[in-house]
Parts: structure tokens; C-alpha cells; sequence
């Protein structure tokens, strides 16, 4: 008896002729059959599964994004963030992998809505002053937030002496 093998869809089937061997499976729906012996069609299935990746404000995902894929194969999806992002981590994704960048793991079931979360880069202020107390101070803070910072315009020293603020410098820390 006759009969199709996995990856042999597609083909036109005669009886006695001999099948030359394929080099990539096809995923065609039709089978034309020349009907000279007894035959039997199986059809053969893959699982796969929808993944889809998607970037909250603030970046983008390059890599395995939106797509079919068969089941176990490793998607592998990078968080890249804009000018003055950081990325924070994955959402919906499987336990432990979502502080990942790049994300990659074997799909074994639908993820359809994972995505990469940005937040401004934090930027550091150092505030110095030889007298009185700087508030809000010294301090981390999110990427163009307006920071006042305010001190005393006059601090008493010793006996007969003061200090008294003249101006303030600002200046670039790597």
C-alpha cells in the first residue's frame, strides 16, 4: 500500500511511480490523487501558537514580534528604549524571564499580549553647601522633572560673622 508521509503534502500521487525525496515540507491543502490503486491520504498537523510583543511609550521591540510559530520554537524578542528610557521589564511572560533583555524562551502556548515597559532615566542631583541645609537636597529623579531646590539666603557664623548666599553654580556630573 501506498501511502503519504509528513511533509509529503501536495503532491500528485501515481501508482507505481516512485516519490523523489523533498527538501522542505509544504503546507498545501490539496492533494490530487490519481485513483489506480487502493491509497491512503493522511494528513498530517503541527501545533503552533500566536506570539505577540508589543512597547509600552518610551521604545520599541525588534526581534519575534507578531507571528505564528511552531511549538518549542524559542522566540526571541529585544526591549530597545528611546533617548532617555530605560527599560523596566516584560509583562506576560513566563515566570523569571521578565527582567530578561533580550526575552527568549520556547513558545508552548499562546502569548498574546507581551510587552516591554520603558520609564524615564533616572538622573542623579548632587547638591553642595558649606553652610545651611539645601532642600529638597541631594537626590535621584526621574528624566525632566523640574527640581527646586532652595536654601537659606543667610547663615550665622561665629560672633560677628555671617554667610551669605552670592549665587550657585550648575554644572555637569558624568
Amino acid at each position: 500500500m501506498n501511502r503519504l508521509t509528513k511533509g509529503l503534502m501536495g503532491l500528485t500521487l501515481m501508482a507505481g511511480a516512485a516519490l523523489a525525496p523533498m527538501k522542505e515540507a509544504r503546507a498545501d491543502t490539496n492533494a490530487v490523487v490519481n485513483m489506480t490503486n487502493n491509497l491512503e491520504l493522511t494528513w498530517n498537523w503541527g501545533t503552533q501558537h500566536l506570539y505577540q510583543a508589543s512597547a509600552s511609550a518610551g521604545g520599541t521591540v525588534t526581534g519575534d514580534t507578531n507571528n505564528w510559530y511552531d511549538a518549542g520554537t524559542t522566540v526571541t524578542s529585544t526591549a530597545v528604549p528611546d533617548t532617555n528610557r530605560m527599560f523596566v521589564c516584560w509583562t506576560n511572560v513566563p515566570g523569571g524571564t521578565n527582567g530578561s533583555n533580550p526575552l527568549s524562551f520556547a513558545l508552548n502556548s499562546a502569548y498574546t499580549n507581551v510587552q516591554a515597559l520603558f520609564d524615564w532615566t533616572n538622573r542623579n542631583l548632587t547638591v553642595n553647601s558649606a553652610y545651611g541645609t539645601p532642600t529638597p537636597g541631594s537626590g535621584t529623579w526621574k528624566h525632566g522633572t523640574v527640581v527646586t531646590q532652595n536654601i537659606e539666603s543667610v547663615v550665622n557664623g561665629p560672633a560677628g560673622t555671617r554667610y551669605r548666599v552670592k549665587n550657585y553654580t550648575l554644572a555637569p556630573k558624568p
